[in-house]
């Protein structure tokens, strides 16, 4: 894995947000609050904290009881769930197990 060299945080989110060989030519990033259209249900994806940093709730018995406030990634979710059934990948996943959630 190549050292990560982008000092902006919101220039590392988008960086981030796209596989390194896609033909991304141009993004546009709104100011933090700003919306395309309105009425709006819903929004995610753009490069703010409000917007990257979302909770997760994990419930069951294969899980402890508390808050963490470790940094997750979204592709840690699937490798975590599927320790708990057990089951084991028939790929290579990017993510990791949250092991300071499970029992």
């Amino acid at each position: 894995m190549k050292a990560d060299t982008v000092g902006d945080r919101i220039v590392r989110r988008w960086t981030h947000q796209f596989p390194a060989n896609a033909p991304i030519e141009f993004v546009i990033t709104l100011t933090p609050g700003s919306l395309w259209r309105s009425p709006l249900v819903a929004s995610h994806g753009t490069p703010y904290d409000y917007d990257s940093n979302v909770p997760i709730v994990f419930y069951g018995p294969s899980f402890k009881s508390g808050r963490f406030s470790e940094f997750v990634r979204t592709v840690d979710i699937a490798p975590t769930l599927a320790a708990t059934v057990p089951v084991t990948p028939t790929e290579r996943l990017d993510g990791v197990v949250l092991k300071q959630a499970m029992k």
